[in-house]
């Protein structure tokens, strides 16, 4: 029986500019797939990777869609710094999927709780 790892992904990249955003979530559907227990956090600019609308790069395809089915492969936490809402002048409701505010301090326990973190 193979152990199931808690792994955290870290979004601080928005989506458009480089592929970095793109990479971490082709990293995370993969990981999904081998039911590892999987927290997606969003800090910064990466909470633009959950807004609808988003420009992207002609040379790069649209990740849209793919974050607003996070839930489908069981990612069951999607956190948000909740002063990068305040920041960016957004509101929960404005996001692709459910996310949850929460704390830096909360960030940081999820962080430490993971057995493998992954920035993009």
């Amino acid at each position: 029986m193979q152990h199931s790892r808690h792994l955290a992904f870290v979004f601080l990249k928005p989506p458009y500019g480089r592929s970095l955003a793109a990479d971490g979530l082709d990293m995370l559907l993969a990981t999904a797939a081998f039911d590892q227990k999987i927290t997606a956090i969003f800090l910064g600019s990466g909470l633009f990777n959950l807004l609808p609308g988003q420009s992207h790069d002609i040379n790069m395809k649209n990740q849209t869609k793919a974050f607003a089915s996070l839930p489908l492969f069981d990612v069951a936490k999607v956190l948000v710094d909740e002063r990068e809402i305040v920041r960016y002048g957004l509101h929960v409701e404005q996001f692709l999927l459910p996310v949850t505010p929460v704390s830096l301090a909360s960030v940081r326990e999820h962080l430490h709780a993971a057995d493998h973190v992954h920035s993009f």
